[in-house]
């Protein structure tokens, strides 16, 4: 495990791993709920419940645990060519391999058609190495256990009803 040894030996370290980011996540919910009320708007009644079951998986992501990049920002890919390419790999770490989707999704909902578009290319290229990630059912409900229940536009099972979006906007912004 040189890996999580190297990692462990870093600056601030106490603060990086999976089971810390759950903590984080979880941590945040009182920003998330102010966000929300901003511009009046409630987060879904299930909201609380559904953040707990995404720390659940970034603490034990079982099938699907990989190293990620953490920090998905456009900044943080270079695009040329056709190809994009990450750079910045500062929040890498071993993880949910799904981690860094919902992360995104959370903090800038894109396109439903973009969003299913790197659902398939996510897929596409986990499955090089993730067996799981190969099987459509167990993807699927990796998928549906943290993207889709992310707080976001979705459809998912923790996606917020229809009554309970924002008018006008998408995502409330930070106050």
């Amino acid at each position: 495990m040189a890996y999580g040894t190297t990692r462990r030996a870093l600056p601030a370290a106490e603060g990086l791993g999976r089971h810390q980011q759950a903590e984080t996540w979880l941590d945040g919910y009182g920003k998330i709920v102010t966000w929300f009320a901003a511009p009046g708007c409630t987060p879904p009644t299930d909201f609380q419940a559904c953040m707990t079951r995404i720390a659940g998986l970034y603490r034990k992501p079982e099938d699907f645990f990989c190293i990620t990049h953490g920090d998905p920002a456009p900044t943080n890919n270079h695009v040329a060519l056709g190809e994009a390419r990450p750079l910045d790999f500062e929040y890498g770490d071993e993880r949910h391999a799904l981690y860094d989707i919902t992360a995104w999704n959370v903090l800038c909902p894109l396109p439903p058609a973009w969003v299913r578009e790197m659902r398939h290319l996510v897929r596409d290229e986990l499955a090089k190495s993730l067996p799981a990630a190969r099987d459509e059912g167990r993807f699927a409900e990796a998928r549906t256990s943290s993207i889709e229940i992310a707080p976001g536009p979705t459809d998912g099972p923790c996606g917020r009803p229809p009554s309970s979006r924002c008018r006008g906007s998408r995502r409330p912004p930070p106050p």
